[in-house]
């Protein structure tokens, strides 16, 4: 996500989905097909001794997934199951699941919510050697041609940044276009800084989290 979009006159936006990264064989699966991609995982843990736990959250994340895609629950993606989780609309699958009947409520939802954040995290990571080694030309060609083509190849990575007028807004789970363009585009100046921060690849939920932290004191 490039810099912030807030009060920018005459800004080209460029939304990258899901199927940006999408790829049958080395990328990311789309909605329909990540709960196979979290059994397929799960299937590959399965004789890691020290992945156990980790193959426990993959799999009880799948099993809730399927379990909310039918009747009144109904999520096809994370984002959709946690809110559905948080919002306690998917108890009676929770406590079915469960492995421990007398658990509270509150316990459920908290341990699902991390379950799940665990299972996205460890199997995107996993796929994203892979991903990125198959896609980075694509990444590449794209951040070249419509992000940098107006900034001049000489100038310094943050000039560039800030010299160019596309905003690119994506709320994907991989992090391709971040490695891409630190791959590719990142001079030495430009690595000391974290892709989040307000100098590097930043959409300005940097600067929205310590405005909230500090109004609420």
């Amino acid at each position: 996500m490039l810099r912030r979009m807030a009060g920018v006159v005459g800004s080209r936006v460029y939304v990258l989905g899901a199927g940006c990264s999408y790829d049958t064989t080395h990328g990311y699966p789309l909605a329909k097909d990540f709960v196979p991609a979290l059994n397929a995982y799960a299937t590959k843990l399965s004789g890691a001794a020290e992945c156990q736990r980790i193959r426990q959250a993959v799999e009880d994340t799948a099993a809730l997934l399927t379990a909310c895609q039918t009747g009144a629950c109904h999520a096809l993606t994370i984002d959709q199951l946690i809110n559905l989780i948080l919002n306690g609309r998917c108890d009676d699958q929770l406590k079915a699941l469960s492995k421990q009947p007398g658990a509270e409520r509150g316990g459920l939802r908290h341990a699902a919510v991390r379950k799940a954040k665990v299972a996205t995290a460890a199997c995107f990571l996993d796929r994203e050697g892979a991903a990125l080694r198959q896609q980075v030309g694509k990444y590449r060609e794209f951040i070249q041609r419509k992000v940098l083509n107006e900034t001049g190849l000489s100038a310094r990575c943050q000039a560039k940044l800030a010299n160019s007028s596309a905003r690119i807004l994506t709320f994907n789970y991989d992090r391709l276009f971040e490695l891409a363009f630190y791959a590719a585009f990142a001079d030495e100046s430009f690595g000391l800084f974290s892709p989040y921060q307000a100098e590097a690849l930043n959409s300005g939920l940097y600067c929205l989290w310590w405005y909230w932290r500090f109004r609420e004191r």
